[in-house]
């Protein structure tokens, strides 16, 4: 019987390599700041895409999908390498927030404006990109 994970290529690196600790530790005070760093970036991005989206209303689908796209890029990008993520991170959420501002600019225009089906439809498709 063959050992577990014998033909798994993951796991011959991982018995290939040698592991060191590392003796940084994570403080409270590190992780409060970076998010607060994150949740400040994401709000400038939100202010970013209203204030856009307030100068010119009729981009409204050119914003929302420049803006959607380039958070998927961003996020698939600092996923893939610890290094790129000091980058991408910031970028990432600059875009996540614009796409929220985008959004809520629009469902406010919904309802001062009232339902119709194409602004509701529009809503409801775009309500999960929020969450």
């Amino acid at each position: 019987m063959a050992r577990l994970g014998s033909s798994n290529v993951v796991f011959n690196k991982l018995k290939e390599q040698e592991f060191t600790s590392v003796k940084e530790k994570a403080t409270y005070k590190g992780i409060g700041i970076k998010l607060l760093y994150f949740a400040l970036m994401t709000v400038i991005g939100a202010g970013l895409g209203i204030g856009l989206l307030y100068f010119n209303p009729g981009a409204l689908s050119v914003i929302l999908a420049f803006s959607g796209i380039l958070t998927f890029v961003f996020a698939l990008l600092g996923m893939s390498s610890n290094k790129a993520c000091k980058i991408t991170g910031p970028l990432y959420c600059l875009f996540e927030g614009c796409t929220i501002g985008v959004i809520s600019l629009a469902c406010s225009a919904v309802v001062d404006y009232g339902f119709t089906f194409y602004n509701c439809s529009f809503c409801c498709m775009c309500l999960p990109i929020c969450i």
